[in-house]
């Protein structure tokens, strides 16, 4: 029941903070003015007069409806109300009781700040103007006789009449007071608020900064990053790698030196083998620099003027290159490809440390030049094999056409009526373009003068041959479609021939395998020892048509040797 009071009398809350400066205003005002003319509802009851009883609960009705209202939200409506029915009931009570010089009548006062306190600053203003002209319409009415006399009221009276309007005042006058206590304290604490979003926003503007900033450095690291790749993509130099990651590094980064060192064939010694920069990094003496190579997990040197650095299983210890004079601080960062340290790239500068982001960059260029250290040294190695490879299959090839060409070289030639044996000797310039696999063209002599055209007949890159044309004229030049037509023949030759070698291989192999099998099947007809022996010396005689075969047992040292 209490609580459902207390949430009945308990001033609206509105999302418009001046409607609800407004609604809190009117609130106090009409639980103010309930409170005065309930204490003054005592001086009618006891004075027993009945007008004045009537009039003080018409007020309270009155004032009931208006604070319903207020609760309901009409906030204008019901300020206005109020406001409107105090000043008329102000300037009426005046007008029946002694005009502008009725004690009652500076409770006008009370209604301007009322409304000003429940409507606006512009609704003061109106009430203040209207009874302004108010009080001038009495004054003209009482001198005009229109007015019941003056007459002079009891000393009580006065004095009550006063009170009232004193403490209606003072009260108006605290809730003004406190209406501006609350927009200062608004203020101050909207300027506190201020601040500190000030405070907040002027971090994040430094946090920001920073933060792009190091965008900008990554931005500018993935671009120097993507250039370098761009640039050493297409080098098969190892020294024109490392001349190129030693000055891209030092001009990219302004710095004052770099070198690039790496570890010999035996890991025991890393090489200054690139420099670039402002200073000379082998100024100081460190071209040559101390590698111990030792396990992963093992004992390292003891100190701190060696470097470490981890790869694979093994941890390098590395003398540091000296710094040079004038400069502030050195870094070293290592090139690793897979399981293997390749080398380490020196850094010195003016300053103490570069940035992160720098050193973060460098440490990718370090990495993409180890790359492209490995990826050639794989590609020479990859080389040597590959012409290794060839060489081998170059004069299996050689072999294999030697055999089959016998003790003289075949050859045919075709003059449009007969293919007949050629014997011919080819001049050693042309044989020697012909073994180059270049096409030549010569003049012949003696009987078969003429223009010719040969090319050479390759097979997996080897000469085994030549084909050619000739032409009466010996003057005749051949030309490019000539040319052309005959290399593609002859390609088509050293195809088609070596297809035919091959196929003539597969068969002599599947003759031996036929006749090992035929063999190896008569010797597992029997499991006498002799018939055996007997049997694989038959079968080799007859296979490969031999004039005479043998089989020999190792004696032992009781029995002689024994022949079959």
């Amino acid at each position: 029941m209490w609580e459902r009071f207390r949430q009945f009398i308990k001033p609206p809350v509105f999302t418009d903070l001046e409607k609800s400066r407004y609604a809190q205003n009117l609130h106090t005002i009409l639980l103010t003015l309930l409170a005065v003319f309930t204490i003054y509802s005592f001086y009618p009851i006891l004075a027993q007069d009945a007008p004045q009883v009537v009039t003080v609960a018409l007020i309270f009705a009155i004032f009931f409806g208006i604070f319903i209202l207020l609760q309901r939200g009409h906030v204008t409506l019901a300020g206005g109300l109020l406001t409107t029915i105090l000043w008329i009931a102000v300037v009426s009570a005046m007008a029946f009781f002694g005009g502008i010089r009725n004690s009652g009548f500076t409770t006008i006062i009370v209604v301007v700040i009322i409304a000003g306190l429940t409507l606006g600053v512009r609704a003061g203003i109106v009430y203040a103007i209207q009874s302004i002209l108010a009080a001038t319409g009495l004054a003209l009415a009482e001198r005009s006789g229109w007015l019941p006399e003056y007459a002079f009221e009891p000393t009580i009276t006065i004095l009550v009449s006063h009170s009232l309007t004193i403490l209606v005042v003072s009260l108006l006058i605290y809730i003004a007071i406190r209406n501006i206590t609350s927009v200062n304290l608004r203020i101050g604490e909207s300027e506190r608020l201020q601040r500190e979003t000030n405070v907040q926003l002027e971090a994040q503007r430094t946090e920001l900064e920073a933060h792009t900033a190091q965008l900008e450095q990554r931005n500018l690291a993935l671009q120097a990053v993507a250039e370098f790749s761009r640039l050493s993509a297409q080098v098969r130099d190892e020294q024109e790698v490392l001349d190129r990651a030693s000055a891209f590094i030092a001009e990219r980064f302004q710095l004052e030196a770099v070198g690039v060192y790496l570890l010999d064939a035996l890991q025991e010694t890393a090489l200054l083998r690139s420099k670039a920069g402002r200073s000379d990094p082998a100024g100081a003496g460190s071209s040559n620099l101390k590698v111990t190579r030792l396990q992963r997990f093992g004992l390292s040197l003891a100190g701190s003027e060696y470097l470490f650095f981890n790869a694979g299983e093994h941890t390098y210890n590395i003398q540091p290159p000296d710094l040079l004079p004038g400069l502030a601080g050195a870094t070293n960062l290592p090139m690793v490809a897979g399981q293997s340290l390749l080398g380490m790239i020196n850094i010195q500068s003016g300053m103490d440390h570069p940035s992160p982001e720098t050193i973060s960059a460098i440490q990718t260029l370090a990495d993409l030049t180890a790359v492209s250290l490995d990826n050639i040294r794989l590609f020479g190695q990859l080389q040597v094999q590959v012409r290794e490879t060839n060489l081998l299959t170059g004069q299996a090839i050689q072999d294999a056409w030697v055999q089959i060409s016998g003790d003289h070289p075949l050859g045919y030639a075709y003059d449009r009526i007969r293919v007949a044996p050629l014997g011919e000797d080819l001049p050693a310039d042309v044989l020697t373009q012909i073994q180059a696999g270049r096409s030549a063209q010569f003049s012949a002599s003696g009987g078969n003068a003429g223009a010719r055209l040969v090319s050479p007949v390759v097979v997996r890159g080897e000469s085994i041959g030549l084909i050619g044309y000739e032409a009466a004229d010996p003057g005749h030049r051949w030309t490019p479609d000539e040319i052309a037509l005959l290399e593609t023949v002859s390609a088509r030759v050293g195809l088609a021939l070596e297809n035919n070698r091959l196929l003539m291989e597969a068969e002599r192999r599947a003759e031996r395998e036929r006749s090992v099998g035929r063999i190896t099947a008569h010797m597992r007809e029997t499991l006498d020892f002799e018939t055996i022996l007997r049997t694989a010396i038959q079968e080799i005689h007859e296979s490969f048509d031999l004039a005479e075969a043998e089989v020999r047992l190792q004696p032992t040292a009781n029995q002689p040797e024994q022949q079959a």
